[in-house]
């Protein structure tokens, strides 16, 4: 396979907007995009055109396209992944990129309301971590080690911009994910979990990792 990893364009926002409902799916039955962007469960067209909207907006949010890399083989894309920083606070940005989108103050409330059960297993970043989101491969490409050529190309893009770790989540039960970032040097440095969260996903919670650079 040719194989190169890159920066993200434009141009790829369909296939990261597929990934991302892939990820936040993982292992479970539906994915944390069917919670945020309601209506028929899969990665329906809305739901897949929403993301790829909100990965394009002025507004730049941790969700933005610039935060993302894609592993591309033989000229497609293959996977992808999200690198972002909150040293300028990219994680508010997720707000004023929905309004963006035409969402207004009743629907972000609405979103926190059926966010809840995540923000009780979400973990807080420091602004020296580069945190890593929305790791995810087409089913085609898989175990072909893409996953280990993202990570550690972010691994590489965070030392040069000064951070001091990588972090992400990882939910509980998605033991083969958890064994790669194991592979690549991350360790679990916190566990949560809350009993609304596993009845709408059917996931106990979320691991906390960092990898020291």
């Amino acid at each position: 396979m040719g194989e190169l990893i890159r920066p993200a364009a434009e141009e790829d926002c369909r296939a990261l907007a597929y990934h991302a409902y892939l990820a936040g799916k993982s292992h479970m039955s539906k994915s944390v995009y069917d919670i945020m962007f309601p209506g028929v469960p899969g990665p329906t067209d809305a739901r897949l055109t929403l993301i790829e909207n909100l990965l394009q907006t002025k507004a730049v949010s941790w969700f933005h396209y610039t935060f993302c890399s894609i592993a591309e083989v033989d000229g497609q894309v293959a996977a992808s992944i999200c690198h972002y920083h909150n040293r300028d606070g990219a994680y508010n940005q997720i707000g004023p990129a929905l309004m963006e989108l035409g969402w207004d103050r009743e629907d972000l409330k609405a979103m926190g309301k059926r966010m809840k059960p995540f923000f009780k297993v979400d973990f807080e970043h420091g602004l020296d971590s580069m945190i890593i989101e929305n790791v995810a491969t087409s089913p085609k490409f898989r175990r072909h080690g893409l996953v280990t050529a993202l990570i550690r190309n972010a691994a590489s893009l965070a030392r040069k911009d000064g951070f001091t770790d990588l972090q992400l989540g990882v939910f509980i039960g998605n033991t083969p994910a958890q064994k790669v970032y194991e592979g690549l040097g991350f360790v679990v440095i916190e566990e949560r979990t809350d009993p609304l969260f596993e009845d709408l996903m059917g996931s106990k919670g979320m691991k906390q990792m960092k990898m020291e650079l």
